[in-house]
């Protein structure tokens, strides 16, 4: 028989008001003690049945394990340790975001209930995804998009640097319209030019005969 110190878990009810017992685990935690308290018998612990932890198998990962009688009767053993009953438990799978293409476990639920199909590990990824999606005519509160040349340009990948002096700081840098239509934005009608070379391309042909030729 386990020496090893004995814990108690419960109590149980008996008919006969005399006699009473707990059950009790070794310290080791592989044994499984019934002791009958017996007032009669000088109130000494008797051992009334011994059984053995069974082992095994982890649902999870397949390793074996000794497992409480009293937790398969329950319908519980499952798992051999607390990270393994985590893992088992997930339902839902791992996909890439549809932006950064980084990997994020989604619950079933999340799959389920997406309405674009499309799946992001933050919402950083998210809002950019929107925001590229749901510009210009799409977007709830567009009126005419007179004023959005320059948000045009810099959602585009066109490099942001002047196309004749070849600046690039953004303190001086404006948006020209190729064909002086200030309603036409579209991105192919844009282009960046420094404040001094926008006056220039604007006043002077000989200036706007070398932009155009840049613009080939």
């Amino acid at each position: 028989m386990c020496r090893k110190a004995w814990r108690f878990k419960s109590s149980i009810g008996h008919q006969n008001k005399s006699v009473f017992g707990r059950l009790l685990f070794c310290g080791w935690g592989r044994h499984e003690v019934w002791y009958i308290h017996r007032p009669i018998v000088n109130r000494h612990w008797v051992v009334s049945h011994t059984s053995y932890m069974p082992q095994v198998q982890c649902k999870n990962c397949s390793a074996e394990f000794y497992a409480k009688p009293s937790w398969l009767k329950e319908g519980n053993g499952k798992y051999c340790a607390l990270a393994c009953y985590k893992e088992g438990r997930r339902a839902g799978r791992e996909v890439s975001c549809d932006m950064c293409g980084t990997l994020s476990y989604k619950q079933q639920r999340d799959l389920e209930r997406s309405k674009s199909g499309k799946f992001f590990c933050s919402k950083s990824c998210q809002t950019r995804w929107r925001n590229e999606l749901y510009i210009g005519e799409k977007h709830k509160n567009f009126t005419t998009g007179e004023s959005s040349y320059r948000s045009v340009m810099e959602r585009s990948r066109v490099p942001k640097a002047c196309r004749l002096c070849k600046t690039a700081d953004s303190r001086t840098l404006a948006v020209h319209h190729i064909d002086k239509n200030r309603k036409n934005n579209t991105l192919n009608n844009l282009a960046w030019l420094c404040h001094n070379c926008h006056f220039l391309v604007h006043h002077y042909e000989g200036e706007r005969a070398k932009f155009m030729a840049a613009m080939v």
